[in-house]
C-alpha cells in the first residue's frame, strides 16, 4: 500500500511557524500507518496508466509550493521528476466536499458500474464516525466484489 499526498510532509512537531496558540500542522500517524506500507509527500498524480480497463501503474510528479506574489503558496510542478507507482487498486480518499456528480466518470470515460464511493465523497462532509462506517462498508463491497 503506497499513500501519496500532494502537500509537503508536515513537521512531526510544533515549529516556529505554527506557535501556540496556532494550530499546528503536525504529521499524524494513524495505527494503520503503523501497521506498514509506504506514504510520499509532494506528489501530483498526473494519470492513470491502465490495460484494457484495469489500473496498472499511477503517472506521478513531485511538486514544490513557493509563495506567490501576493504571499500565497503556489504549487509547481519539480522540473524532470516524473515517476511511476505500480498499482492494481487506486483508493481515492480527498475529504470534506461531496462531488456535484458530474464530469468526474465522464472525464475518465469510465462505465458506470463497479466503482465504489464512500464518506466524504458520498454523502457530503460529514463526522468521522460515518466516514469510518462507510469505509467499512465500502471496503467490504470491494472485497466481494474481487472474490466474485
Amino acid at each position: 500500500i503506497t499513500q501519496i499526498e500532494i502537500m509537503p510532509k508536515p513537521a512531526e512537531c510544533r515549529s516556529s511557524e505554527y506557535p501556540w496558540p496556532k494550530y499546528p500542522l503536525l504529521l499524524k500517524n494513524s495505527s494503520s500507518h503503523e501497521e506498514g506500507g509506504l506514504r510520499d509527500w509532494a506528489v501530483s498524480t498526473k494519470k492513470f496508466v491502465g490495460v484494457d480497463g484495469t489500473v496498472k501503474k499511477i503517472s506521478c510528479t513531485r511538486v514544490e509550493f513557493i509563495n506567490g506574489k501576493d504571499g500565497c503558496p503556489t504549487m509547481r510542478e519539480i522540473s524532470n521528476s516524473e515517476f511511476e507507482i505500480e498499482a492494481d487498486l487506486v483508493i481515492l480518499a480527498l475529504g470534506f466536499l461531496r462531488h456535484d456528480g458530474k464530469g468526474l466518470l465522464d472525464q475518465f470515460n469510465a462505465e458506470k458500474k463497479n466503482i465504489f464511493f464512500c464518506g466524504d465523497m458520498r454523502r457530503g462532509q460529514s463526522l468521522i464516525v460515518w466516514a469510518i462506517a462507510e469505509g467499512r462498508e465500502a471496503a467490504q463491497a470491494i472485497d466481494n466484489y474481487l472474490k466474485g
